[in-house]
């Protein structure tokens, strides 16, 4: 039985392009949630649209946290 596991799944290194990407990605995401909201949210006008909106905001940034944080 082999016990060995690998995160290359994820990232291959903390060097590697894609983890640099998905790094600069996040706080790309991040900016823009902060630009949408303050744009967005100062009022309830199709506030169920804004608020599904809001919710695919963030599990789309949960999801890249998530990944990077595993590694």
């Amino acid at each position: 039985m082999n016990l060995r596991w690998s995160l290359d799944s994820l990232y291959t290194s903390f060097t590697c392009k894609e983890f640099t990407e998905d790094f600069k990605n996040l706080y790309e995401k991040i900016d823009f949630l902060n630009e949408w909201t303050s744009a967005e949210l100062c009022n309830t006008d199709n506030a169920i649209t804004k608020a599904e909106k809001y919710i695919y905001l963030t599990i789309d940034i949960s999801i890249l946290v998530t990944k990077l944080m595993t590694y």
